[in-house]
């Protein structure tokens, strides 16, 4: 028997919001504290779900400005993206890389990176995709070219069993790592696994299940990639 993931939860928040317009279907949020400026994911689902897909985008607020708006910073990016869970991934060599699950039109998983030259300025770098790369939610990355992504299903989109996993809470999702050659699959026996965070130093995974409703822990092998899960 499945239990739904949805429930009442109070307020608690002691400071003021306002909302932003100008972004439709606002995904995943990203911010450099640093400069003061949120990287947020977006795609119009509903009109891919009619069948009439428009492109999506990553837009860039300015969080120093209280009246700022958002900007389109992929305006010249292919029409064929609909980012999903994006990464912001800063070293001590002050590289900053975005990472952006894009859901394509075909129905191909990928990886967009995007070199950020200035803070509101993307080029893209390559597109990334491997077999283990099923039905991908969220991203974290390690390095310039090595990150985890969770597969929040066993089996790709439009697949039958998919609604099937949905419904009967099927531990089948998985979380995948590409080691910067190639893809593994590190972690099974989830239920609908979603957002995914690292520690600063890189050896503790948190992975948020919402079907479990829980976060599991697990210890990162740096040597390898690996993961141990620890409770």
């Amino acid at each position: 028997m499945s239990v739904s993931p949805f429930y009442p939860i109070e307020p608690h928040f002691s400071g003021q919001c306002k909302p932003v317009t100008g972004v439709t279907g606002a995904e995943d949020i990203t911010i450099d504290h640093a400069n003061q400026f949120a990287y947020i994911s977006a795609d119009d689902r509903r009109a891919t779900m009619a069948n009439k897909p428009v492109s999506g985008g990553i837009y860039g607020l300015d969080l120093s400005k209280p009246d700022a708006r958002p900007l389109l910073l992929t305006s010249s990016f292919s029409k064929d993206f609909h980012p999903h869970g994006i990464y912001l991934y800063h070293n001590d060599k002050d590289e900053d890389v975005l990472f952006v699950i894009n859901h394509r039109n075909n129905g191909e998983q990928q990886i967009e990176i995007f070199d950020i030259n200035d803070v509101d300025t993307l080029t893209h770098r390559q597109s990334i995709t491997y077999p283990e790369l099923v039905s991908p939610n969220d991203i974290v990355a390690i390095s310039p070219t090595q990150f985890y992504a969770t597969n929040d299903h066993g089996y790709p989109p439009g697949h039958w069993m998919q609604p099937l996993e949905d419904y009967l809470g099927l531990p089948l999702s998985t979380v995948s790592y590409y080691d910067g050659k190639q893809g593994h699959i590190v972690v099974t026996g989830l239920q609908f696994s979603n957002g995914i965070a690292i520690s600063p130093n890189l050896k503790t995974l948190y992975v948020a299940e919402i079907m479990n409703r829980k976060i599991s822990i697990f210890d990162r092998d740096t040597s390898n990639g690996s993961l141990s899960k620890r409770g």
